[in-house]
């Protein structure tokens, strides 16, 4: 492990180095003895890493599921006080955001099996790593797991499905256009439409189905590359 650090402008040389600048607080995501204080100079001696996280990281692993999906699974082992595993998404292998959360097991003395399905990765190169994070707050990096993606042209999904008030629909296309939506009931009639601009790439826009009554209902499009979907009213 290296830490880089800035010397501060008011130092002399041999004396204290600053880190992470003169305001803001050290955090690491991993218990260090002796403990490190901001802008702690090296008579704090050297810093040894003790632990990282509570559990052990058995594997990481990305598969394709329907061609433009991705499967992430991990398998953990021994886990003690973990709190979440966060998944993190990056389309350069630079820069990441989360996509999801989910829980962890807390305690575990055996292995545990988890899994995320990403469903709109983009086209190309799609890099995922996990945050490992315990209930203390402090957390590690799984290594990245790299995915290439031929995504589909044109691709709709429903959620939650089944609804009971507000619909989102996730549509992934491949050009500017304005589509119509088309509601049908059971009995194949018609009962409401929506036009919506979509943007090529990932678009979603919500559908309000408060008024409905229970049933099942589908929504066809204009856009014949697009699924008709089948929507559960609850």
């Amino acid at each position: 492990m290296i830490i880089t650090v800035d010397v501060h402008p008011a130092a002399n040389a041999g004396n204290t180095v600053k880190l992470n600048g003169s305001a803001n607080p050290v955090s690491f995501g991993y218990a260090v003895t002796p403990t490190v204080f901001n802008n702690q100079s090296d008579l704090g001696g050297t810093q040894t890493i003790s632990s990282i996280l509570p559990l052990t990281l058995v594997s990481f692993t990305g598969d394709r599921r329907n061609a433009d999906e991705v499967q992430l699974h991990w398998i953990t082992a021994g886990e003690v006080s973990t709190g979440s595993f966060a998944v993190e998404w990056s389309g350069n292998g630079s820069h990441y955001s989360p996509i999801a959360f989910l829980p962890a097991a807390g305690i575990s003395s055996g292995q545990r099996n988890y899994r995320f399905l990403h469903r709109f990765p983009a086209e190309g190169n799609n890099y995922y790593r996990l945050k490992m994070i315990d209930k203390d707050g402090r957390f590690t990096y799984s290594r990245v797991v790299s995915m290439n993606i031929a995504v589909a042209p044109f691709k709709i999904m429903a959620c939650p499905n089944p609804v009971t008030d507000l619909l989102q629909l996730r549509v992934r296309a491949v050009k500017n256009e304005t589509i119509l939506f088309y509601l049908y009931d059971a009995n194949c009639k018609m009962i409401a439409s929506k036009s919506i601009s979509v943007l090529k790439g990932d678009f979603q826009f919500n559908w309000l189905l408060v008024s409905l009554v229970p049933g099942n209902y589908f929504i066809k499009s204009s856009n014949n590359s697009l699924e008709t979907i089948k929507i559960i009213k609850n």
